[in-house]
């Protein structure tokens, strides 16, 4: 049970940290998984963006674990990749 518990403290932490009302992301929230999308390899609306790099096996494994930390901060905010693209398109306007 104190998993459990302890789980949900921190999804709240979450929250309280990056959302302004409810389910609603706040503008700084926006902007700042925005700026960590691009720096983690995850600007899923440019076709070049990936953590891949070629004949480098230790950079793509740092690359993926800054990707793997963006990924773990949207999961606790339950925000899928769907929801990462309409964001990153918001930022375009």
């Amino acid at each position: 049970m104190a998993t459990h518990d302890a789980f949900k403290k921190r999804v709240q932490s979450y929250h309280s940290v990056f959302m302004s009302s409810g389910t609603e992301l706040s503008l700084h929230a926006k902007c700042v998984l925005s700026d960590l999308a691009v720096l983690c390899h995850m600007n899923i609306l440019h076709a070049g963006s990936t953590s891949f790099v070629a004949n480098d096996p230790y950079t793509t494994a740092f690359n993926e674990g800054k990707r793997w930390v963006l990924t773990y901060m949207l999961s606790q905010l339950a925000i899928d990749i769907h929801q990462l693209y309409n964001l990153l398109s918001e930022e375009l306007e």
